[in-house]
């Protein structure tokens, strides 16, 4: 089994969007699939360096988080320009089995690496929350601030 970690190209979006439909139940469609590769190369690759980082097994996605670059200063008392690491997937069939630990914690290496310092992990999900933490993100590094209707 070969495991590895890395930024996803163009091309493996089709992959990425059938992660997200199976773990949300959604019907995977050629339309689905076209507009995700639209929105990644007009409005994620093209615009300030963000990008969906992945878990390939056997070069296969199995799990996935985008990586949102924020070029503007954080409203707080942070200096730096900040990373949102959100929509962390996992493949129902690769779950609870430390996937979805070992992506965040390569993402957040990775994100350090690249010279950002304030990273923010956005899941409303406990165990995501614990995950984020365990990748040495603080408790308010990790709360998801985003109001569900």
């Amino acid at each position: 089994m070969k495991k590895e970690f890395k930024k996803v190209p163009l091309e493996d979006i089709p992959m990425v969007y059938k992660i997200y439909c199976e773990v949300e139940n959604f019907e995977i469609t050629q339309e689905g699939i076209s507009r995700a590769k639209e929105i990644y190369q007009n409005h994620i690759l093209s615009s300030n360096g963000s990008y969906s980082y992945a878990c390939y097994i056997n070069d296969v996605i199995v799990g996935v988080v985008n990586v949102y670059k924020n070029w503007q200063m954080y409203p707080t008392d942070h200096d730096d320009p900040f990373v949102h690491l959100e929509c962390v997937m996992v493949s129902p069939t690769m779950q609870n089995q430390g996937i979805g630990k070992e992506l965040i914690i390569n993402a957040v290496e990775l994100v350090k690496s690249e010279g950002y310092t304030y990273i923010i992990g956005q899941s409303p999900v406990a165990a995501m929350q614990k995950i984020f933490e365990d990748a040495g993100l603080t408790e308010r590094d990790c709360l998801d601030f985003r109001k569900n209707k």
